[in-house]
């Protein structure tokens, strides 16, 4: 048996001595060298070889009884130890016979004492949160987290508390994750598009440990941002026939006007004059006037005003 087996059994199980009596060797005295509970799951049984034996032992003969019942046979081994894999609750002994080169066995060896299995307190792998943060782009917000294990997307729940309402409510979102890390983490990751600008949200990203012991949380703070400037985006698609999407964006609530002009100044249509609050707007255009009429082919300009803001755009339509 190699030192690092050795130790193994020393450290790892509970060793009993068994007294060898066959008609091969001479009796031996049996003792115990330790208690009779094990706690590891497996069961560590050794005993001395025949000492001034008539034959040679080639092997030995391994015969086991659980829980108080019949010594059955389970195994052969050249050694003078066996390991037996043990099950929680579960009550062992064990009892050996040599066996000479003529495969004649000898007598069996006295019982070893009765050992009881115990469940191994394994301390629990809990997993944990490595990192979280919020992206933040005009109307919604995006939240990435990473742990230091696998967990399945499904296994984690959003919740949101709206600090200035003071109102919580957990969140539908789909959740996804990115394929490998770097870092050995695993990242996740879900958008939150139901936002108000300016407000600010604490988002609660909650996992039940798969060790079932409680559960994982972590907690960040973002603000839904805003435009930081006016601007009028190009129409698309431009030129155009049928109709053309408008977007237009302000960093502050106000008044805002978006009219259609033709190629003489002339006002065609006003599609926006309204209060507004912060936000990306978006509004179409059919191609008809004010009294919904197609306009003819020919260029057109659309001109947003608020407050000291002014942007036109060029728009060509063709029929």
């Amino acid at each position: 048996m190699n030192t690092h087996f050795r130790r193994q059994l020393i450290d790892l199980f509970i060793l009993f001595s068994v007294a060898l009596a066959s008609a091969l060797c001479p009796l031996l005295a049996v003792s115990s060298e330790a208690g009779d509970v094990d706690d590891d799951h497996q069961i560590g049984f050794v005993w001395e070889p025949p000492i001034n034996a008539e034959t040679t032992v080639m092997y030995y003969r391994v015969y086991l009884s659980v829980n108080g019942g019949a010594f059955r046979r389970i195994d052969t081994t050249t050694n003078t130890y066996y390991v037996v894999p043990g099950d929680s609750g579960y009550c062992y002994r064990l009892c050996v016979a040599g066996v000479n080169a003529h495969d004649e066995q000898g007598v069996l060896s006295p019982e070893s004492d009765e050992v009881l299995c115990l469940p191994v307190e394994e301390t629990p792998v809990m997993l944990s949160f490595a990192s979280a943060k919020v992206q933040g782009t005009p109307g919604q917000l995006k939240l990435i987290w990473e742990t230091t294990g696998y967990l399945e997307p499904g296994s984690f729940r959003i919740r949101r508390w709206h600090l200035e309402k003071k109102v919580e409510r957990l969140l539908e979102l789909e959740i996804l994750e990115e394929p490998g890390s770097d870092n050995g983490l695993f990242r996740y990751w879900c958008v939150d598009r139901n936002v108000q600008l300016g407000e600010t949200y604490r988002y609660t990203i909650q996992a039940k440990d798969p060790s079932g012991i409680g559960a994982l949380a972590i907690s960040i703070c973002a603000e839904a941002v805003g435009p930081r400037n006016f601007l009028l985006y190009q129409n698309y698609p431009n030129p155009f026939n049928a109709e053309t999407i408008l977007s237009y964006q302000n960093s502050k609530a106000s008044y805002v006007s978006l009219v259609i002009f033709n190629a003489r100044g002339q006002k065609v249509r006003t599609l926006e004059e309204s209060f507004k609050a912060p936000d990306i707007h978006m509004l179409s255009w059919d191609g008809t006037d004010q009294n919904g009429i197609p306009v003819a082919s020919g260029i057109y300009f659309c001109s947003l005003w608020s407050g000291d803001f002014v942007d036109v755009k060029k728009m060509t339509v063709i029929r």
